[in-house]
Parts: structure tokens; sequence; C-alpha cells
């Protein structure tokens, strides 16, 4: 759950750093996920920063995170992505989404 904690904290200073230290150090896994079934692609999709955004979702998905699963509203990662106004990051989480479904 920390690693969920660290994603949504995002913006805060050296939160990539901890998030793939969490993943790559002490096993934490990129598709974990809360009560409300939102995993760490969510938060990273909606993040405000978009370019911080990007390197979270790059990160997770390098890690084996699954863009496909929706959370308890029924949103995918690429959902919360164009809700957000990241277009172009929407546009990579459905291809990834694509990509696994090959």
């Amino acid at each position: 759950m920390e690693l969920l904690r660290t994603v949504k904290r995002g913006l805060e200073e050296n939160a990539l750093e901890r998030a793939r230290e969490l993943i790559e150090k002490h096993g934490a896994k990129p598709d974990i996920e809360n009560i409300y079934a939102a995993r760490p692609l969510h938060y990273a999709a909606g993040l405000k920063d978009e370019a911080k955004a990007k390197e979270f979702v790059e990160m997770l998905l390098g890690h084996g995170a699954k863009p496909g699963p929706r959370n308890n509203e029924g949103e995918k990662p690429a959902d919360i992505a164009r809700r957000t106004g990241h277009a172009k990051l929407a546009a990579l989480l459905s291809v990834a989404e694509q990509v696994e479904k090959i």
C-alpha cells in the first residue's frame, strides 16, 4: 500500500525514485489495488503535471503494471488521463492496453 501512497503523492520530491525503489528493492507489486480497485496507474494518470504523470506511467508499465483494469468508478487509467486533460498520456495508455491483449 505504500506504493499507492507514494504514487498519489507523485508531485513530491523524490516520489518517482521512491516508487521505483519500492518495486525494485522491496518487491512492491505495481498492480496492487486499494479498496476502490484503484491501482498505481490510476493515480499516476491523474497527476496534475503531465510530464510527471508520464514518468510514473512509463516506470509502472515497465515494471509490468496492467493498463486495462477498471477502478470501482469504472475508469481505466487512460480514462483518468483523458479526464485530467492528458490526451497524449491517454493515448499511450490505450496503446499499452492494446499491446497487452496481443
